[in-house]
C-alpha cells in the first residue's frame, strides 16, 4: 500500500489513540490513519453513551485544541498516527467572537480551569507511574558475601581480612 503521508516522518496505516476522560478513566482505540478526526469524536460520543454532548479534544504536547474545522482532516494529517493521547474535556470550543459570553459570566472559565487541573495531574501521574511501574525488568546488584573467616567470596580476588 502506498503511504501518502510523510509530513511528520511517519508512515502508518493505523492510528492508536488513547482517550483520557475527566473522571480519570482512559480507553484506547485503533483507527485507520486515513479516518477523519470526526471518527474520533464519534467514538467519544459512543463511549460516553451521549453523556458528554459537548466536549473538547486536545493534546498536551504539543498543546493543540482540535476545532470543528479539524474534524474534516485525517488523523495522520493531524499528526495523530501512529499513536497519540487525546484529552477529553467537557465544554465547547468557541469558533468566533459572537460566541463570547458576557464579561460578568465567569462560571464557564472557572469550570474550564477545574477540569484542566485534574487533567494536568492525571498526565503527571501517568508519566510518573510509567517510570516507576512501567518496566517489568528488575535489576539486581549482588554484593560480595563475606565468610566467617573474614574473606570475601565474590568473584575476584580472595584475600584475608587484615
Amino acid at each position: 500500500m502506498f503511504c501518502r503521508m510523510m509530513k511528520f516522518g511517519v508512515c502508518s496505516e493505523n492510528a492508536r489513540i488513547q482517550f483520557r476522560f475527566p473522571d480519570g478513566s482512559s480507553v484506547t482505540h485503533q483507527f485507520s490513519s486515513s479516518d477523519m478526526m470526526q471518527a474520533a469524536k464519534q467514538f467519544v460520543l459512543e463511549h460516553t453513551g451521549g453523556r458528554m454532548r459537548e466536549f473538547i479534544l486536545q493534546t498536551l504536547y504539543p498543546r493543540r485544541i482540535y476545532t470543528e474545522e479539524d474534524m474534516a482532516e485525517t488523523l495522520i494529517d493531524l499528526g495523530l498516527a501512529p499513536s497519540a493521547i487525546l484529552i477529553v474535556l467537557p465544554g465547547k470550543k468557541k469558533t468566533n467572537s459572537s460566541d463570547e459570553k458576557p464579561k460578568g459570566d465567569s462560571s464557564s472559565s472557572i469550570t474550564d480551569i477545574l477540569w484542566i487541573i485534574p487533567s494536568f495531574f492525571l498526565a503527571i501521574w501517568a508519566f510518573i507511574s510509567g517510570l516507576l511501574f512501567g518496566s517489568s525488568q528488575q535489576t539486581h546488584q549482588q554484593e560480595p558475601a563475606t565468610s566467617p573467616g573474614g574473606t570475601s567470596t565474590s568473584s575476584g580476588d580472595v584475600r584475608p581480612k587484615t
